[in-house]
C-alpha cells in the first residue's frame, strides 16, 4: 500500500493531530492507529479491522459449510487459494497477528465441518494437523513496501 511512505505517514499524523481524531480509524478494511516505533518516532500502524475479521470468519464458515461434501484435498486446495488472496491483501508489516487469527479460525472451522459430514467423527486434531502438514496452508508473510515509493495524488 502507498501508506508506507514516510511523507504520507507524516501527513496522516498531522491530520490526526489537527483534527483531534480518535486514536484509531478504519480505512480500506484496515484499522489505522498512531503509535511510536522502536526508536520512539511517531508512526502510523495498520492492522485488519475488527469488523473485517468477523466478516472473514463468517465468510469462511459459510464456504466450508456449503462445500464440506467435496473431497478433502479439493476443499483444502480451494481454501488455500482463498487464504493466499487474504494474505496478499492483509499481509502488511504489523498485521501478522491478524493473519494468524484467520488461519487458526479456518483450521477450527475445517475441523468442525469435516466432522459433521457423517454420523461419526472423521478427523481428530492430530489427524487434521497431520493432514495439513502434507497439504499446508500458505505461509504467513508480511510484505514491506520500499520507503521511496512515489505517490502521485
Amino acid at each position: 500500500m502507498a501508506l508506507s511512505s514516510p511523507h504520507i505517514e507524516e501527513k496522516w499524523m498531522r491530520l490526526y493531530i489537527a483534527l483531534g481524531l480518535k486514536n484509531r480509524f478504519s480505512f480500506l478494511a484496515f484499522e489505522l492507529y498512531c503509535g511510536s516505533d522502536s526508536k520512539g518516532k511517531p508512526r502510523l500502524f495498520r492492522r485488519t479491522d475488527r469488523e473485517r475479521l468477523q466478516r472473514a470468519r463468517q465468510d469462511y464458515k459459510a464456504y466450508i459449510k456449503e462445500n464440506r461434501h467435496m473431497k478433502t484435498s479439493v476443499l483444502i486446495e480451494k481454501l488455500r487459494v482463498k487464504l493466499q488472496g487474504h494474505y496478499n491483501y492483509f499481509g502488511v508489516v504489523g498485521n501478522l497477528a491478524g493473519l494468524y487469527v484467520v488461519e487458526r479460525c479456518v483450521t477450527e472451522l475445517l475441523y468442525k465441518w469435516l466432522n459433521r459430514r457423517s454420523g461419526r467423527k472423521s478427523f481428530t486434531w492430530d489427524r487434521l494437523k497431520h493432514y495439513l502438514s502434507y497439504n499446508p496452508f500458505p505461509e504467513l508473510v508480511c510484505h514491506a513496501k520500499p520507503a521511496r515509493t512515489k505517490v502521485w495524488w
